[in-house]
């Protein structure tokens, strides 16, 4: 059988890389930077394409791709993937949810220290102990798992946005969550709130957070992410005040991007070949067969 060629599109960490190819499983082709036009002249070569934020996987590149069966992205967030196209092709698309989980959280705590400026070492040290009291908006959470981890559920996120002094956003960027956190919502928020993104760019009109962060309404934000990266010149965001802007790294560690690959060979690499034959769908498959 020909060893399946894996396309690596955006930069990971090359112990990544390694554990990907290891004992000549698969073929690992690191090629990133690469246009729309770039990639669809080459995908036809691979079986598979690791990408994380920066690389768009359009219709265009799958329909290229005629040995196409997996796509898998380095992190949570799939909006620079269309899944819809990659369903209709039989084209199996899953993320690495526990890849980057600790170095984000760590991230967006360290976000929140910032936002809250003199107050971190307090904050901190009143999280550490489970001081502070945490709410919670998930639609899919369910209340059993909400005392499990010790959070109070908020049924609707205008309820909560009224009540916390700080927001943070982890979410996925879809139809429903973009400008989650609009000039409306962010109006209603209590004054002095601060509010941190390591999720997804998108998930916050960034003119209307910059407009609040003039007026005082909200008195400090932390942002990893944004609507367009790298964030344009003209942005609003670069001239607000009391604003800390990082460069889309909450997964950037050698931990997290070490982990993700491996976790891959674990679930699909090594027995690629029985496991998208079966039409089952396997671990981290963002699209689910039907019964």
């Amino acid at each position: 059988m020909t060893t399946p060629k894996i396309l690596i599109a955006d930069s990971i960490s090359q112990g990544g890389i390694d554990e990907l190819g290891r004992d000549g499983a698969l073929e690992v082709s690191a090629q990133t930077g690469l246009s729309e036009s770039a990639l669809v002249d080459i995908i036809p070569d691979f079986s598979a394409v690791v990408v994380r934020s920066q690389t768009k996987i359009t219709a265009a590149v799958l329909n290229a791709g005629t040995k196409l069966r997996v796509v898998g992205r380095a992190g949570v967030g799939i909006d620079n993937v269309d899944v819809a196209e990659a369903t209709r092709r039989g084209v199996i698309v899953m993320n690495a949810p526990g890849g980057n989980t600790i170095s984000t959280a760590e991230h967006s705590f360290s976000l929140l220290l910032c936002a809250v400026g003199r107050i971190g070492s307090e904050l901190s040290r009143r999280a550490i102990a489970f001081g502070m009291r945490v709410l919670a908006y998930d639609p899919y959470l369910s209340a059993t798992r909400a005392r499990t981890l010790q959070v109070e559920l908020i049924d609707e996120l205008d309820d909560l946005l009224e009540t916390a002094d700080f927001i943070t956003l982890h979410t996925p960027l879809t139809q429903e969550t973009h400008h989650l956190l609009d000039r409306t919502r962010l109006a209603k928020t209590r004054r002095g709130v601060r509010v941190i993104n390591c999720a997804r760019g998108g998930l916050i009109d960034e003119t209307a957070l910059a407009e609040a962060l003039r007026s005082g309404h909200v008195a400090a934000a932390a942002l990893d992410v944004f609507e367009t990266e790298p964030l344009p010149l003209d942005s609003p965001l670069r001239d607000a005040p009391n604003l800390v802007l990082t460069p889309h790294l909450g997964a950037s560690t050698t931990e997290a991007q070490g982990a993700t690959p491996a976790l891959w060979r674990k679930t699909w690499a090594l027995p690629f070949a029985a496991r998208t034959q079966t039409g089952r769908a396997i671990e981290h498959q963002l699209q689910r067969k039907s019964e």
